[in-house]
This record gives C-alpha cells, sequence and structure tokens, in this order.
C-alpha cells in the first residue's frame, strides 16, 4: 500500500537492522516492506546530526517529529500495520 505511514515500532526495527549492518534487501525481506521504503528511511536517516543509536534512544513522538515533521503532533501507530 502505497504511501502509508509506519509505526515508531517498524521504524525502529529499520534503524536497528541499520544499526547492525543488515543490507536494504535483508531488511526488506525480514520486516516484508518495499526496498524503496526501506532506502527512504535511509535517506532520511543519513540527514539526520545523529547516529543510529542516538536515533533509537529517542522516545516515540521525538522519533515522529523527525520523521514525520509534517504531521503536526504525534500519533501513536501502533496498533496500526
Amino acid at each position: 500500500m502505497a504511501n502509508k505511514v509506519k509505526t515508531m515500532l517498524q521504524i525502529r526495527r529499520i534503524l536497528q537492522f541499520i544499526d547492525q549492518g543488515v543490507s536494504l534487501r535483508g531488511i526488506s525481506r525480514e520486516l516484508s516492506m518495499s526496498f524503496n521504503t526501506i532506502k527512504k528511511y535511509q535517506q532520511i536517516v543519513k540527514k539526520k546530526e545523529l547516529s543510529n543509536g542516538q536515533l533509537l534512544l529517542l522516545d516515540d513522538s521525538s522519533l515522529n517529529l523527525l520523521f514525520y515533521p509534517h504531521e503536526g503532533q504525534f500519533r501513536d501507530l501502533k496498533r496500526d500495520s
């Protein structure tokens, strides 16, 4: 489904795999997400001035603002998939 907002849990999993050095294709397969989606989030991470480890330490609302700055307020999407 195109342009579906990912949950913070899904984003954290992507960050964890990137931090572990897993390939984008490997992450894509493991999380059942498209390669382009994983690549998009990797590009967003590269633009931030924080390491993956620092990003993983952020709370969900801070992480949400980094990845979805135009959303305005934090939306709890944990139960959406």
